[in-house]
């Protein structure tokens, strides 16, 4: 962490900008939760019947707890992955991996008595930075892409120099070199 003291202050802002704007439904949940609590408390101070009183500030204290307690939770990690992509994007560098594991990961299910056939295709990759070795890893959703790729191939990746442990494909890049569209290697599952 120490070599990313050279990061100044104004990018850091724009990349903890960027991640909370990933998040923009979840702030503005949060948001109305806390509202809501605090109204909830407000109203049970000008109450003057005691009973009715404490049900209003527990009721309220538990809307801003869940909030919390949910934001918490899954914010902190997803926050951090986004950051860094920022990070990555503008202060990563490029280079090639080579391709160390493939796997599929069958996530099918039954919905209505119908099959539905839905696959993850994992993909890990190794690669060399002032002689030393690290790995990556990440999913591909279309099966035209991962058949297109074996052990050994290289794919282009963008990585940090202050810390080359976080990288992460250059999936239109990769799109490219395989000849095929865009939507084959896309980060997100799009469904019709």
């Amino acid at each position: 962490m120490n070599s990313l003291k050279r990061i100044p202050f104004s990018d850091r802002v724009k990349f903890i900008k960027e991640a909370i704007k990933a998040h923009k439904l979840l702030v503005v949940g949060f948001l109305i939760f806390f509202l809501i609590g605090c109204i909830l408390i407000y109203v049970g101070t000008t109450i003057t019947e005691s009973s009715t009183k404490w049900f209003l500030y527990v009721f309220g204290g538990s809307f801003i707890g869940f909030m919390l307690f949910f934001v918490g939770f899954t914010m902190p990690s997803s926050l951090r992955y986004y950051y860094e992509k920022a990070l990555i994007k503008k202060y990563g560098a490029f280079g090639n991996g080579i391709i160390t594991k493939l796997e599929i990961e069958d996530h099918s299910y039954i919905d209505d008595e119908k099959s539905i056939e839905q696959f993850h295709y994992g993909i890990g990759y190794s690669f060399e930075y002032l002689n030393n070795t690290y790995e990556g890893f990440f999913y591909v959703y279309h099966k035209e892409c991962f058949e297109k790729l074996a052990i050994g191939d290289t794919i282009p990746i963008k990585f940090l120099k202050t810390k080359p442990e976080k990288s992460f494909p250059r999936r239109i890049k990769l799109c490219n070199e395989l000849q095929l569209t865009r939507e084959f290697c896309a980060e997100i599952v799009t469904v019709d």
